[in-house]
């Protein structure tokens, strides 16, 4: 599994990982999550396994959160790389990049 800072070429995979983890009601709308990930307070890791994206997180800090340190943003796993500590990494690198903001 490689992790690895998000690029913008990665964003369709992301989105498309976002339509997958949650329904409608609960999904971040398109224009929203291009804002998360072009935030310059902020940052998206991703996780890939052989070219597909298996799961990111994104994490903000500074004026984007109103209290000192980080706020996880959202942290997503596609069902199939469940089970696997995916989640637990993207946690980790969201939380250094926080701390080191």
């Amino acid at each position: 599994m490689l992790f690895r800072r998000y690029s913008a070429d990665d964003f369709p995979a992301l989105y498309s990982i976002e339509e997958r983890c949650f329904e409608p009601r609960f999904r971040f709308g398109r224009g929203y999550m291009q804002h998360l990930v072009k935030n310059p307070e902020a940052v998206t890791w991703i996780a890939e396994e052989d070219g597909a994206m298996a799961g990111f997180a994104i994490v903000a800090w500074g004026r984007s959160v109103s209290a000192d340190g980080g706020y996880l943003q959202t942290i997503e796993v596609v069902p199939e790389f469940r089970g696997r500590g995916i989640g637990e990494k993207l946690m980790g690198l969201a939380e250094v990049s926080a701390w080191s903001a």
